[in-house]
């Protein structure tokens, strides 16, 4: 029970250490997030059976004393660097109550803080290993293989399912009243901080886990691994439990992608009336590009996580299905990007991001490809293939086609959003210089043709003073020499 106390502690001060840094303030917050951590410090080493207050007893009435701090100044910046001081000081008390020896600021001990400091990272499957190898269990330890497989491979599964599901509920108002569970209040739930919360919650469980595990357990660990026992009836089942799990794993989310696909193509594709809750065609179109964006970063990640699990052919077909159903949500995607450009105008955010889920749909299909041809190199592939395309991002104009795009729909009828065109770098010169004369002697363009001609003038105001050789910028020399 050491270890499962330890990673109780740490799920709570992972909890407590999101809410400090996603709030709106220190103080309290602060203290209960240090305080925290040193009950974390004395439980652990209690149970190790290391624990001598001692030992670093001046460090320990330090840390005791900046947890407190938070409650009486208003010192914000004081405050920050308390808490880097607080973890600095907890990393060389801890290493202080391992090795017993009296305070001594030299080159061991900076080294042995700067292992304390990383190496628990490479700890991270300890806690994984906990929850899901319980070899005291008896109950799960007689249960048949097979089941137990099918039934981690659902504990897997669901907060995948949870996740995706809140995405394509947020992405697909039709889908989302589909659902039998009302999901509203995923709204709330899901704002800009939502990943960033998730990420800083599992990183701050598995790395305070591990920092005491490292710390406390790690040689001992080893000493009884010395002799590792191989049961060959294990080692011949591995691969067909790992199988079975990921089998699970994919039929589920298999199931949750096809009902979204039937919905895309029964009314988003066909553009067939709605008729839920009011909500009309164009309102339930232009939305959850980004959501469905991230499903497809997410589904290549998982895929090729999948992949080193399992070569079965069954689970190959399994996720060439959930790729096939990826790339109609990321044309889903597209199709409601290309729909909000329509009907309010190009930005450089919106075509970047159109970009970038074509870049998506081709990792889909070379990650299909790899799954059954497994000789590839499917890693560098795929960073070559975004190396490539950031390269060419910064090699491309973006800027012109925003112009030209935008003057395509103004020609059709749509409204030009000539403010956007303020915010634009001076790689756009050569297009507004473009239809300035072309709309110069045209009467029903009049109004174009001066909202054009007053963002020539402010950039070429910008441009008034000499550029310096050391600011030399093309797009800036040659805008200068088209104005002038």
């Amino acid at each position: 029970m050491k270890q499962y106390t330890l990673l109780l502690m740490s799920i709570v001060s992972a909890l407590l250490i999101t809410t400090l840094l996603f709030g709106s303030g220190l103080g309290l917050m602060a203290t209960l997030v240090t305080g925290t951590l040193l009950i974390t410090f004395f439980i652990s080493f209690k149970q190790a059976g290391k624990l001598a207050l001692k030992k670093g007893f001046f460090l320990l009435i330090a840390l005791i004393c900046l947890s407190l701090s938070f409650l009486l100044r208003d010192q914000v910046m004081l405050h920050l660097l308390n808490l880097v001081v607080f973890f600095g000081l907890s990393i060389v008390y801890s290493v202080q109550m391992i090795e017993g020896q009296p305070l001594k600021i030299n080159t061991h001990l900076i080294t042995r803080s700067l292992e304390q400091l990383l190496y628990p990272i490479g700890e991270f499957s300890v806690p994984i290993t906990l929850l899901f190898k319980n070899k005291k269990n008896k109950k799960l330890k007689d249960l048949d293989p097979k089941i137990k497989s099918v039934l981690i491979g659902i504990i897997i599964a669901l907060p995948l399912l949870l996740i995706f599901t809140a995405l394509l509920a947020s992405a697909d108002d039709v889908f989302s009243s589909m659902i039998a569970i009302d999901l509203s209040f995923l709204n709330d739930f899901l704002d800009g901080t939502t990943i960033p919360k998730i990420i800083v919650s599992l990183f701050s469980t598995f790395y305070i886990f591990s920092f005491f595990h490292y710390l406390l357990y790690k040689k001992k660990e080893e000493e009884i691994q010395a002799e590792p026992f191989v049961n060959d009836d294990v080692e011949a089942t591995s691969d067909t439990s790992k199988d079975i799990i990921v089998t699970t794993v994919l039929v589920l989310m298999n199931l949750l992608f096809l009902v979204f696909t039937f919905i895309q193509f029964k009314y988003l594709f066909s553009k067939a009336n709605i008729g839920f809750d009011g909500l009309t065609y164009s309102s339930y179109a232009r939305k959850g590009f980004f959501e469905l964006t991230i499903i497809s970063m997410l589904i290549i990640g998982l895929i090729l996580v999948f992949s080193r699990f399992t070569k079965n052919k069954a689970n190959n077909l399994l996720m060439s299905l959930m790729v096939t159903t990826t790339l109609v949500i990321a044309y889903s995607a597209i199709f409601r990007m290309n729909l909000y450009i329509w009907a309010y105008g190009y930005t450089w955010l919106r075509i970047v991001s159109l970009c970038f889920i074509i870049l998506q749909m081709l990792l889909l299909v070379i990650t299909c490809i790899y799954l059954w041809y497994r000789g590839i190199n499917i890693h560098v592939i795929i960073a070559s293939l975004y190396l490539i395309a950031y390269l060419g991002l910064n090699f491309t104009n973006v800027d012109y086609f925003i112009v030209e795009g935008n003057i395509t729909r103004y020609l059709e009828g749509k409204e030009l959003d000539v403010y956007y065109f303020e915010t634009l770098t001076y790689d756009a010169t050569d297009s507004l210089i473009k239809y300035y004369i072309e709309f110069s002697d045209q009467e029903s363009h009049q109004q174009a043709f001066q909202d054009i001609k007053s963002v020539l003038v402010q950039k070429e105001y910008d441009l008034k003073d000499d550029i310096k050789w050391y600011h030399y910028n093309y797009s800036k020399v040659h805008a200068k020499q088209l104005l002038n």
